[in-house]
């Protein structure tokens, strides 16, 4: 059987003659009323047929209970504005019989305030402070409702309302394939680098990478032909080791030779002595031994001896590897080069007194019992208040964890000038980078401000000279 055609005359024909005497469901009938004229309704009124009123749900309201009911949530202290989610029967029977809640309101004697709005020129002026105090132009930086409905009265939305200033650059950018497309064309017309875009403008490599999938496919959709990473699976790095163990490559020299191969046996192996080893590479034992340490300090030696002679009185020559093991082997580097019968022709550094907190303390004791005092013992030993100063954390610490009171000096502003005036009168340095003058200099600061300003406190009007060096 053919599909039936309806048409507005065949509606028309066939509602005559199944609603002549009274509605009759008939949904294909229906389909086509609203297909040809929009509704059932109008149709049926081309048609000139009765079309009944639809029966008002009012589940017992009536205009008089819909205004009595807003008036006992007034007396009652109940929230107007929040009617619509407390008491949804009355709102949507207010909305039936007035029309709308603020016709209901109205009504019941509480009419909504008019709503003012912003004029369009403050609506600027609003977003000029944004931009002139360097806050992000959104509407979020402004809690004002009033600010929102003038927007959307004068300008239509926020993003209307800034652009209108020319301060579309100032907006957060709305991604699409288009403009993804388009900012990576003028990123390389610009001449910048199209694989710096991660760190230069990673708000178009992220939304490229949402777009296309990946910033490759961006680049490719762009027209924009692209390096693309090789990938590495084990089976393909063993398969690249294994040819150059066939080109007679030796293995100390693939880490310079191939750095690929050598990165991504890294990260599938852990290292590229395990990615060797699985491929077949006869690799020597990778421990040292105090015979070899010996033997890479002489052969480093000729080495530099020829031809970076500044590195010979380096520990370990400048490689920390050889330095490690020669002290592991045989405690310092001084003993691995004594070992080597070199130590008449390389000459090493002594290294720096490590002291221990027993040191520390007989040491303090010891220039006590020498000198009597402990006032100058800063400015000549530096090696063992340093030292005091790790084990202990302050001097004064350490000096009563030897058995001495620690004496500290109270400054003032006289005894500051008194001093100062002291050293003149002796002829001692007057500068405060002096070491013997570091703290009567601390003290001049916290007191005077500066040193200047003590030295003129005390009298001293010309800047003090450093005695020259006897040539």
């Amino acid at each position: 059987m053919p599909k039936r055609i309806w048409t507005p005359d065949l509606v028309i024909e066939e509602l005559k003659r199944t609603r002549c005497n009274g509605p009759c469901a008939n949904r294909k009938l229906d389909d086509a009323a609203r297909r040809c004229f929009g509704s059932v309704r109008a149709a049926l009124k081309i048609a000139g047929l009765p079309c009944g009123q639809p029966e008002r749900r009012t589940k017992g309201w009536s205009r008089e209970a819909v205004v009595e009911a807003i008036r006992k949530r007034h007396r009652n202290g109940e929230s107007l504005v929040r009617t619509n989610r407390e008491y949804r029967a009355l709102y949507e029977a207010a909305k039936l019989w007035h029309g709308s809640w603020a016709a209901a309101l109205a009504a019941a004697g509480f009419p909504r305030p008019p709503r003012d709005y912003y004029t369009a020129d403050e609506v600027r002026l609003r977003i000029i402070d944004l931009y002139e105090r360097g806050l992000p132009l959104t509407l979020k930086s402004y809690n004002d409702l009033k600010l929102e409905r003038s927007v959307r009265r004068h300008f239509g939305s926020w993003r209307l309302a800034v652009e209108s200033l020319g301060l579309s650059s100032e907006l957060r950018r709305i991604w699409t394939d288009r403009t993804v497309i388009d900012a990576i064309v003028r990123r390389r017309a610009s001449g910048l680098s199209i694989y710096m875009t991660l760190k230069e403008d990673i708000g178009l490599y992220i939304a490229a990478a949402k777009r296309f999938g990946s910033w490759h496919s961006a680049l490719q959709a762009a027209g924009i032909d692209c390096w693309v990473r090789e990938q590495w699976s084990e089976e393909k790095v063993l398969e690249r080791l294994r040819q150059l163990m066939n080109e007679n490559v030796p293995a100390e020299k693939i880490r310079t030779i191939d750095t690929k191969v050598t990165a991504a046996a890294r990260k599938r192996y852990g290292s590229l002595r395990k990615a060797m080893v699985t491929a077949g590479f006869q690799i020597s034992p990778r421990r040292r031994t105090a015979a070899c340490v010996i033997d890479a300090i002489r052969t480093r030696y000729l080495e530099k001896e020829n031809s970076e002679k500044e590195k010979i009185g380096l520990r370990g020559f400048g490689d920390e590897r050889l330095a490690t093991a020669a002290a592991r082997f045989f405690g310092s580097w001084a003993e691995a080069v004594e070992a080597a019968g070199l130590t008449d022709r390389i000459t090493v550094k002594k290294p720096p007194r490590r002291w221990t907190t027993r040191e520390v303390i007989e040491g303090i004791v010891q220039w006590h019992t020498t000198w009597g005092s402990l006032e100058a013992i800063e400015n000549e030993t530096t090696g063992l208040v340093g030292a005091a100063r790790y084990h202990f954390g302050t001097w004064c610490k350490a000096v009563e964890a030897a058995g001495f009171r620690c004496k500290n000096r109270r400054w003032t502003h006289d005894n500051i000038i008194e001093d100062i005036k002291q050293r003149l009168e002796a002829g001692a340095s007057l500068s405060s980078d002096d070491h013997s003058n570091i703290n009567l200099a601390s003290a001049a600061h916290r007191f005077f401000g500066s040193w200047p300003a003590a030295l003129q406190a005390a009298g001293v009007t010309s800047k003090p000279r450093k005695p020259r060096k006897p040539r």
